[in-house]
């Protein structure tokens, strides 16, 4: 093993085996040569654990959130909406290549000069894009974002903090 590979500090063995009462770790030089090193035992757990908890995030329950009727009637509702209009799209999709496919007379049918109905079909692919933008945009603002609000109401009453 390469010694630049090896992890710089690591904690061996057993923990009272250098020192009576003293736990021993391995501190790992540049070029790889190990140095012990003795820590003291006697360290206040209590106020150690008591640091560890105020550096955790005071926030919101997300596994409560997660199994609560509504947020699963939330997410049920997003994706009743996505999957149905992703079917449509695919189907207008398929719709438009089988014409392509079989009906190519009826796509050469000219429309306004030399602009024919596939061309318009084609396009139309790129407008239904931006219609299913739009109507998702709409109803995540009306069905979504207040569903959202409620359960941050609920499950997180502070709000949002400044620093995350």
């Amino acid at each position: 093993m390469n010694p630049h590979d090896r992890p710089a500090f690591d904690v061996g063995g057993d923990s009272r085996s250098a020192v009576p009462g003293g736990p021993r770790a391995r501190r790992r030089d540049p070029d790889g040569t190990a140095v012990t090193e003795v820590f003291d035992a006697h360290v206040d757990t209590e106020i150690f654990e008591a640091q560890v908890d105020d550096r955790r995030p005071a926030g919101p329950d997300i596994v409560a959130i997660h199994v609560s009727r509504e947020f699963q009637e939330l997410r049920h509702r997003k994706l009743r909406f996505a999957f149905r209009t992703t079917a449509l799209f695919l189907l207008w999709y398929l719709l438009f290549v089988l014409l392509s496919a079989f009906a190519p007379d009826l796509m050469r049918t000219p429309v306004l000069g030399s602009v024919n109905l596939g061309m318009l079909l084609g396009l139309s692919q790129f407008v239904s894009t931006v219609v299913i933008v739009t109507v998702y945009q709409r109803f995540a603002r009306r069905r979504i974002d207040p569903a959202v609000d409620a359960l941050r109401r609920v499950y997180d009453p502070q709000g949002p903090r400044a620093a995350r």
